[in-house]
């Protein structure tokens, strides 16, 4: 089971959360994590807002 990362970006807070290998649904521990401790790479997802800029933008060309 790998180990996750929980990010709060209004707190500012990064928690590696693990999970129990042979029972994934099993929480195990979470530990926060030291400010610009390395994580994995955030996701991508964009409000509604960006998406409507990006596809009008599309459209209109």
């Amino acid at each position: 089971m790998p180990i996750l990362f929980r990010q709060e970006p209004l707190r500012g807070v990064i928690t590696r959360v693990i999970y129990d290998s042979d029972d994934p649904s099993k929480w195990l521990r979470s530990e926060v994590m030291p400010k610009g401790s390395p994580t994995t790479p955030e996701d991508g997802m964009m409000g509604a807002g960006f998406v409507e800029s990006v596809l009008t933008r599309k459209l209109s060309s």
